[in-house]
């Protein structure tokens, strides 16, 4: 009796531990992964929450961009247009793993996240205009490029990533000019202009390496009766 009694015991002990330890796994595996969701939200150099709009551009490019995130191509800021300033789209890219034989930055990976800022800082700036609806039935495109290399961008240890930064022009006349033309066109080009600096660790290296201009097609589909 008195061993059946020390068995029951000890099983329920041995339970109670099992229970304790699952508990605290899971509340562990919870905290984890809560922890992985808010980094995401998170800016990479300062720390800070992004804003609605930058987890926009970072959710789409983990999602809709594979190549721009194997890159390692992030948002870095991203500011609507006022009356107070232009609205632009930065984007930050790695040098180390974007570079040709000669150990600077790849010319394709500069295109590419110059383009990238590009295309994004026009179709934020057509989410803010429209609704959700008429935004989905948008096709934007990049029609062209020119890209001007000013010096060539070296992985080391002061040089680390590099910053894409495309702008939006400010005057409202011509923003609003761009939309009426769009929805009674359905298609029509927009210009957007940019810089690459290379970002330094201390603030004075940071330079411009490359000007950069894209020609963007945005399309909407025909009215009935067109």
């Amino acid at each position: 009796m008195v061993t059946a009694t020390s068995s029951a015991s000890t099983t329920t002990t041995s339970l109670l531990i099992f229970l304790g330890v699952a508990a605290v796994t899971s509340f562990l595996a919870i905290a984890s992964e809560a922890k992985k969701q808010e980094s995401k939200t998170l800016h990479r150099g300062v720390g800070r929450k992004l804003s609605e709009v930058e987890k926009y551009v970072s959710t789409s490019i983990h999602v809709n961009m594979p190549p721009a995130r194997r890159m390692g191509i992030t948002v870095d800021q991203v500011i609507l247009r006022s009356d107070e300033q232009e609205g632009f789209v930065s984007l930050s890219m790695p040098i180390r793993g974007n570079t040709n034989v000669h150990g600077s930055a790849f010319a394709g990976s500069l295109y590419s996240v110059c383009v990238l800022s590009a295309w994004y800082t026009l179709v934020i700036h057509l989410r803010d205009t429209w609704d959700e609806e008429l935004l989905n039935q948008c096709t934007v495109v990049v029609q062209s490029a020119e890209i001007n290399y000013k010096r060539p961008v070296w992985n080391t240890d002061d040089n680390e990533f590099i910053i894409a930064t495309s702008f939006l022009p400010t005057k409202d006349d011509a923003w609003k000019a761009f939309v009426k033309n769009l929805e009674e066109t359905r298609k029509t080009t927009c210009n957007i202009s940019g810089e690459i600096k290379i970002v330094g660790r201390k603030p004075a290296t940071t330079v411009k390496a490359v000007e950069f201009k894209a020609l963007l097609c945005v399309m909407l589909p025909k009215l009935p009766g067109e």
